[in-house]
């Protein structure tokens, strides 16, 4: 067992089992243990939750406006109220004349940003994000852009949940590319399943709607 952290002002800490053996969801836990000499202790695990570290998720989404497929990944690291996250989107368009290569296309996002509501609501996640993109077909050079939003997890009874996010990408060339996402799922120990709508767009230039599943696994 590794040795606990030790430290003067503990704080609340995200969970890894969201339900646990209850019913409503705490996504918060007070992973710490008062020493004998006052100091506050972190431990490994808490009333069986753990702690959440890390989170990764892969997903898919199918435009049905356009002939398009998408598949995703993201990697979040969470350090006390703070979440920093990079995910990675590939488009790839088939092509309509034999012999030619499909139309691909990258898109990367670093963000960071806080738990807004902390340990508040404990059935509620929060976040305010703020980062960088760059988008561009594969092979080529991307358009870099300035990024801001919010994501709402929701774990209101076992076992489900809820999933919402709303980016803004303000691209160094051509209009803001708004990025909505909204799914419902359920949540079993570290993984959640969720499937919903994602919406992205972009005007006048061309914008995408359909179905879109993730899944998701805690660290």
């Amino acid at each position: 067992m590794s040795k606990p952290i030790e430290t003067s002002n503990p704080f609340w800490w995200m969970a890894l089992d969201i339900y646990g053996q209850d019913k409503e969801g705490t996504a918060y836990i007070f992973p710490w243990k008062q020493a004998a000499n006052g100091k506050w202790q972190m431990q490994n695990k808490f009333a069986g939750r753990g702690v959440r570290v890390m989170e990764l998720t892969f997903g898919t989404y199918l435009p049905v406006n356009e002939k398009v497929y998408v598949i995703d990944f993201g990697a979040r690291l969470f350090v006390g109220a703070f979440m920093l996250e990079f995910t990675w989107d590939h488009f790839r368009e088939p092509s309509n004349v034999a012999g030619e290569e499909d139309t691909q296309l990258n898109w990367k996002r670093l963000h960071i940003g806080p738990n807004l509501l902390g340990a508040k609501s404990k059935e509620v996640e929060l976040y305010g994000i703020v980062g960088g993109s760059v988008m561009g077909l594969a092979g080529l050079d991307g358009l870099w852009a300035f990024d801001v939003g919010v994501q709402a997890r929701a774990y209101p009874f076992r076992p489900f949940m809820f999933y919402g996010s709303t980016l803004v990408s303000f691209f160094e060339k051509g209009p803001p590319l708004f990025d909505l996402l909204f799914q419902t799922g359920v949540s079993f120990g570290p993984v959640d399943l969720r499937v919903g709508l994602r919406a992205l767009k972009q005007e006048p230039e061309q914008s995408f709607v359909g179905p879109a599943a993730t899944l998701a696994v805690r660290l």
